[in-house]
């Protein structure tokens, strides 16, 4: 398999943990839920949703390499 591939599909399960972390932030409300609160749901949804741009960045570049021939 391609890296650029694996790396398709890290960015897109991080992308799908982000949004599941934010609805959890949005529904826990003022409260804790298992013992998180809102406010760090919201916080680790933002750097997931980072982490997921940052994979689609490296996700493209990675594909124009391989088109050059320079990773195989």
């Amino acid at each position: 398999m391609k890296l650029s591939k694996i790396i398709h599909f890290l960015n897109v399960l991080v992308g799908f943990a982000g949004v599941a972390t934010a609805i959890a932030g949005v529904v826990a409300g003022n409260s804790l839920l298992i013992g998180i609160t809102r406010e760090h749901f919201l916080l680790c949804s933002g750097v997931l949703m980072l982490i997921a741009i940052w994979l689609s960045v490296n996700t493209v570049h990675h594909v124009m390499l391989e088109n050059k021939g320079e990773i195989v």
